[in-house]
């Protein structure tokens, strides 16, 4: 397969520069100000780089990637740099490379890299990440897991203090019930601990997944685009995949510690694919009605407000691969 590695001439590196430098500053800010809303900023930020990599070559990307770390290296210092390279700048150039791989066919049709195997490499890298987390921690005691619970510790202590301290300034009523809430909070803080790492694994999933659907998105409105659009009606997930994430499966429940914690949290970010696959099924489904839009507005509703919808929208997605539900559905005739 070919890449597109570089276009648009002196404009493309004018781009990357550009990128580069918006890039590192919305996550130096996101950073300064961690204690606010503009902590977003840290995941939105990969956006520009994104955007500058899709629309003029990977290489353009890699270089926007390469200016926007050493601003934040300038800016924040060497450890944060470090880690805003390993959780957005390299993974964004990556995706970027792999987004504008093609192949062209004899009759001239270029096929881009499936969206379902960008999908797939999206949730490997924080997979990745985890194993090479749990085995650095594996010599301490307790594994990742006792780390996992000692940040959480920290962090619930830390809110308790600041209530302490303020105590004279709320209300006898109110602080009554934030005590009585991290009292409950603290009988549920083992069980998060166990999946905080998938649970920040997918949160980096989907915010990936967004960002790189809107870069997509301001691309083609002003047809910049250099790859066709993401269609998530037509994603497939190959069958193998599923081999991986029942092995996973079975690590977590029969392996031994620490192992089995890193196996668990490794399921939960590999069933991730299968999530939008499902959803691409309620897409191709909301189409068959007069309005679609309502019943996707319903569908997404309900999912927010009862999480363990999310766990049967990905069961779907598993049954989808084996049925073809899609196919099926779009052989309905709308209802006029």
């Amino acid at each position: 397969m070919a890449s597109v590695l570089s276009s648009r001439g002196a404009l493309g590196w004018l781009s990357a520069a550009l990128a580069g430098v918006m890039g590192g500053a919305m996550f130096v800010a996101a950073s300064t100000y961690g204690d606010t809303l503009l902590v977003f900023l840290a995941y939105f930020s990969i956006i520009p780089l994104i955007v500058c990599g899709l629309g003029s070559g990977s290489l353009i990307g890699g270089i926007a990637s390469l200016i926007s770390t050493g601003v934040v290296m300038v800016f924040s210092g060497p450890q944060i740099s470090l880690t805003y390279f390993l959780a957005f700048s390299l993974p964004a150039f990556l995706l970027m490379l792999l987004a504008l791989r093609y192949r062209q066919g004899s009759d001239g049709t270029l096929y881009w890299y499936p969206e379902g195997y960008l999908l797939i490499a999206t949730a490997l890298y924080p997979c990745i990440l985890l194993v090479i987390a749990g085995f650095m921690a594996s010599g301490e005691e307790g594994g990742l897991l006792e780390m996992s619970t000692r940040a959480l510790e920290g962090i619930m202590n830390t809110m308790k203090d600041d209530i302490s301290n303020n105590m004279a300034n709320i209300d006898a009523d109110k602080a009554a019930q934030l005590m009585e809430g991290f009292k409950q909070m603290d009988l549920v803080l083992p069980k998060f601990a166990e999946f905080l790492p998938a649970f920040l694994g997918c949160v980096w999933i989907f915010f990936i997944i967004i960002c790189g659907s809107a870069s997509q998105s301001i691309l083609k409105q002003q047809h910049w685009n250099l790859r066709d659009s993401f269609k998530l009606n037509d994603l497939q997930i190959p069958n193998w995949f599923i081999t991986a994430v029942a092995a996973s499966g079975l690590i977590g429940f029969f392996g031994p510690v620490p192992y089995d914690h890193i196996g668990n949290n490794l399921c939960v970010m590999l069933c991730v694919p299968y999530f939008f696959l499902g959803i691409s099924v309620a897409h191709v489904y909301a189409s068959t009605f007069k309005m679609p839009w309502l019943v996707l507005l319903v569908f997404y509703t309900l999912m927010s407000l009862m999480f363990w919808l999310v766990m049967l929208v990905a069961l779907l997605g598993v049954i989808e691969q084996n049925i073809n539900l899609r196919q099926r559905l779009t052989k309905r005739i709308p209802i006029t």
